[in-house]
This record gives C-alpha cells, sequence and structure tokens, in this order.
C-alpha cells in the first residue's frame, strides 16, 4: 500500500499565496488587517442571523447586500448614512409589506446603494436636470392645457 506524503506549504490568509520567510498568517499588514475586518463582519453577520426571528425577511436581506457590497469593496464609511436609510427602509417594509409607497423608496434605495462604487457617473443626475432645465430642450406639456 502506498502512502503520499503531502507537505503543505503555508499561505496568506487573505490572499492565499504561499507565506515566505518567517511569516505565520499573511503576507503583508495591509492582508492582515482585511483579514481581520472580514472576520469581524463575519462575526456581525453571524449575530445578525442569530437575531433573524426578530429581523424580518427584507431587513436581513438588506443586511446581507449590504455586507456583499462591502466585501466587495463597494460601500465605505462615507455610505453609512445611505447604508441606514436602505435598512431601515426594509424593516419598514417588513412592518407594512402591502405599502406601494415604501416599496418604491425601499427598491430605489437598493439600486442607489448598488450603484455606490460601481463606476457609475456621480455628475449624471446633475447632467440629466441640466439637460432637462436647457432651453433648447423640448418642453412637455399637458394635452389639456393646448
Amino acid at each position: 500500500m502506498h502512502t503520499a506524503v503531502h507537505t503543505s506549504t503555508p499561505v496568506c490568509g487573505w490572499c492565499g499565496r504561499p507565506l515566505t520567510g518567517s511569516k505565520r498568517k499573511w503576507c503583508s499588514p495591509a492582508h492582515r488587517a482585511q483579514s481581520v475586518r472580514r472576520d469581524a463582519r463575519v462575526a456581525e453577520r453571524a449575530e445578525v442571523l442569530e437575531a433573524s426571528a426578530e429581523v424580518g425577511a427584507n431587513r436581513l436581506a438588506a443586511a446581507v447586500t449590504v455586507e456583499a457590497l462591502r466585501d466587495l469593496g463597494r460601500l465605505e464609511v462615507v455610505d453609512s448614512a445611505q447604508v441606514t436609510a436602505f435598512l431601515e427602509l426594509a424593516s419598514a417594509v417588513d412592518v407594512k409589506p402591502t405599502d406601494a409607497g415604501l416599496w418604491r423608496e425601499y427598491r430605489a434605495a437598493e439600486g442607489a446603494l448598488r450603484g455606490v462604487g460601481a463606476g457609475a457617473d456621480p455628475d449624471a443626475a446633475e447632467q440629466f436636470i441640466r439637460f432637462l432645465n436647457d432651453d433648447g430642450a423640448t418642453q412637455v406639456r399637458d394635452a389639456a392645457e393646448g
């Protein structure tokens, strides 16, 4: 009987590259810091899942979406107000699932949040408004007004 012997080379806990020298877990201080932040988010996510019996399905899904966007590096601390608004709207939809206005706001907040850090032009809305207000733009009128 032949027994295979495997010698495992230690790899970075963040990127998976083989470690060199005396390094034991991470290939750089930056990867150590990222790994620590990831572990903290995983622990926070576990707390959210434990509390899911008290949290509605939309709030839970919104929290998972936020964490996924954070993991992708598309959310930063400056996005906190937008994240909070999205999460609170998700809770409101859980409380009043038949309120169409809340659903519109919730979906708009989700779309806006998904667009953060996605390479969208931050001035696009302002440019569109300027286009609509331009003197040469075609004006839309109510047919009843003539």
